[in-house]
């Protein structure tokens, strides 16, 4: 034996191992790897029968290209060429579909589903594990039902009074840049929408009565002005986990700092011992209304935070602002592009109040069908999340199997869905791009027809994972329609006039429209 070993060991001893040996050798393994990669996902990888663009078979490449040098249109690349050249489910990554249709959105968001999120996608690095990020369905619900007290319905009307206190000063900062500027205020509409937003959802969710963001000049506040620049950068962490976002150092200390949150913490289990968080000390000197933080803590009672709260109190907190803000201007660009639109709506608000500076209420304009058929329109096209729901198919699939438009979808395959293609149906929504809220009204449409599109409609998601903040949205859209409509006159910009509002799909829909508009005041 060792005679037969013994020119093999004479030969490798003669071998010189060089940088360069090593790394042709890292580089020939490296290659073998990836070209067998590439031959098992195109031949046989359990997706190899189901189609799509060759590239996507074996890389991620295809998708890429879409978000990061096309600048975010693989939304829109998915639902004008990819569903119809294959078909509603489309092979998008080596283990990924792109599936169209309410049924199968419906079925991957249901209470009990067995789908999980995909933490790879919500999760970018550097991220907390969060209630929104964490896979396990169960978690998710623990977690999210120290939250859901305080966005019911009700606890959101309560609100109304501070929604009230700040778009009025957002009115009064507006009409100052109008008397300076001989009765007419340009300003980014985004950032108006957004500085009011982060002040009511500031009081709303821990009791700061902050007036930073709407005192800031034109509403240029540093931390609203870095929102949409870190928002362009969403789709390079996607595909480049190394790159870390971080939200800008000018976000208020209080947010920043988990000691504030203790703090608070103290302090709301001395007042609630103290009488200072009863309903029956309302007007009294000392009392605080409740909070998002209060529900939180009348839950935990006097046991501490949990480590992940934190992180979950922060990402509710996170989640408000920009929505709204990118909701309504959505709307009021709509609404002032087509003169028929705010014609009838102004005239439906007029039959509320004939004073255009009067406050219109929720109560007073929630069942109005037209301004209701606006709202619609709205969060049907303004698609603050416009980006792929991504989940995960059961691993231990029960006895039936998954079944989505007559294919069996295998185990552990990474399931797409979005808001934005079930919103843009055809066939559910004729015109899909257009504004149209005519569509959701009876002398326009049979019931039936109206209950398919409402069927189709979900702005906030569904299931037990859908929008915690879905009310206080509804009635924050309904309030800036209402009272901006009935308040001021809009001139749109060249840009706004000929596109409408657009955006770019950055898993958020990041406008691409330059939203500087023109207010001035009716004076009706």
């Amino acid at each position: 034996m060792e005679k037969v070993l013994l020119p093999v060991f004479d030969a490798a001893k003669k071998l010189t191992v060089t940088p360069a040996s090593v790394l042709g050798a890292v580089g020939t393994l490296f290659l073998c790897y990836h070209l067998s990669s590439i031959i098992y996902n195109i031949f046989f990888h359990p997706l190899r029968s189901f189609p799509g663009p060759f590239l996507a078979k074996f890389s991620r490449l295809y998708e890429l290209w879409y978000d990061i040098p096309k600048g975010g249109q693989f939304c829109f690349h998915c639902e004008e060429v990819l569903h119809p050249t294959y078909g509603p489910i489309v092979r998008t990554g080596p283990n990924r579909l792109r599936i169209q249709g309410i049924d199968a959105f419906a079925h991957m968001s249901r209470m009990g589903t067995r789908f999980i999120r995909d933490e790879k996608h919500y999760q970018s690095n550097g991220t907390e594990d969060t209630m929104v990020t964490t896979p396990s369905n169960e978690d998710h619900r623990q977690r999210r039902k120290y939250f859901e007290p305080g966005f019911t319905k009700n606890e959101v009307i309560k609100r109304e009074p501070l929604l009230r206190r700040k778009f009025e000063r957002a009115f009064g900062k507006l009409e100052d840049i109008m008397k300076k500027n001989g009765g007419v205020a340009e300003v980014d509409m985004n950032f108006m929408f957004m500085c009011t937003a982060l002040e009511i959802f500031s009081e709303f969710s821990f009791g700061i009565d902050s007036t930073e963001f709407l005192d800031a000049p034109n509403f240029a506040h540093p931390f609203v002005v870095g929102i949409p620049k870190i928002e362009e950068d969403f789709n390079v962490v996607k595909h480049f986990k190394f790159f870390l976002i971080t939200l800008p150092g000018t976000l208020p200390k209080w947010f920043r700092d988990k000691a504030n949150i203790d703090k608070y913490h103290k302090q709301f289990l001395a007042e609630q011992a103290g009488g200072l968080r009863t309903r029956s000390e309302k007007g009294k000197p000392g009392f605080k209304p409740d909070t998002i933080l209060d529900s939180v803590f009348n839950q935990l009672g006097t046991s501490g935070i949990p480590p992940t709260m934190y992180a979950d109190i922060g990402i509710t907190f996170a989640a408000s602002f920009g929505t709204i803000s990118k909701s309504s201007a959505c709307a009021i660009t709509h609404i002032n592009r087509e003169p028929r639109i705010k014609e009838l709506l102004l005239a439906e608000l007029r039959s509320i109040t004939p004073n255009s500076k009067e406050w219109i209420t929720y109560s007073q304009c929630e069942h109005l069908p037209y301004i209701s058929a606006c709202v619609k329109e709205t969060l049907r096209l303004a698609q603050p999340v416009c980006g792929a729901l991504s989940r995960i198919s059961p691993v231990n699939p029960p006895n039936t199997p998954t079944v989505f438009h007559n294919r069996v979808i295998p185990p552990n395959t990474n399931c797409e869905c979005t808001i934005y293609s079930n919103h843009m149906n055809p066939k559910v929504f004729p015109n899909p791009t257009e504004f149209l809220p005519e569509r959701w009204l009876l002398s326009h449409a049979t019931q039936a027809e109206i209950n398919e599109r409402e069927r189709w409609m979900v702005p906030f998601g569904r299931g037990a994972k859908i929008c915690l903040g879905m009310h206080m949205a509804y009635m924050q859209v309904y309030l800036t329609i209402a009272n901006f409509s009935s308040r001021y006159e809009v001139e749109l910009n060249d840009e706004l006039l000929k596109e409408g509002y657009r955006f770019n799909d950055k898993f958020f829909g990041v406008p691409r429209s330059n939203l500087r508009v023109k207010f001035r005041e009716r004076g009706d």
